[in-house]
């Protein structure tokens, strides 16, 4: 137990920010709490899309992208981020997005559904 202690101190002061430190001394069920709020805010921002809310959307994935960078769910932020886009900027800049998306994601189902948007365009 010491040693895990030492190494759980050791994250928490080098890397503070990461999903790992930020888990150490959580319960499962406030980690599950936290998955269910950055899902839930997820398909919020998804619904202001489909309401063509675009302006309002594009404000709320801007500070969820920041909010929720280390989650599981960052890389669908960003595409859903380059959709929003699309509508509000065209094409030319939701491929810049795609690209950067393949980029930043590697090796993710988001990196492969940017691969194929970008090789539909």
């Amino acid at each position: 137990p010491a040693r895990a202690d030492r190494y759980a101190q050791k994250l928490k002061d080098e890397f503070p920010d990461s999903p790992f430190a930020r888990s150490i001394g959580q319960t499962e069920e406030e980690i599950l709490e936290e998955e269910d709020e950055y899902i839930k805010n997820y398909e919020k921002i998804y619904a202001l899309y489909l309401e063509h809310s675009y302006q309002k959307a594009l404000r709320q994935v801007n500070r969820a992208k920041v909010k929720y960078i280390d989650t599981d769910l960052a890389p669908k932020y960003d595409l859903l981020h380059a959709f929003i886009v699309a509508k509000l900027e065209g094409k030319k800049s939701f491929n810049e997005l795609l690209k950067e998306i393949k980029l930043r994601h590697p090796n993710t189902e988001v990196a492969k559904k940017a691969s194929d948007l970008l090789n539909n365009n």
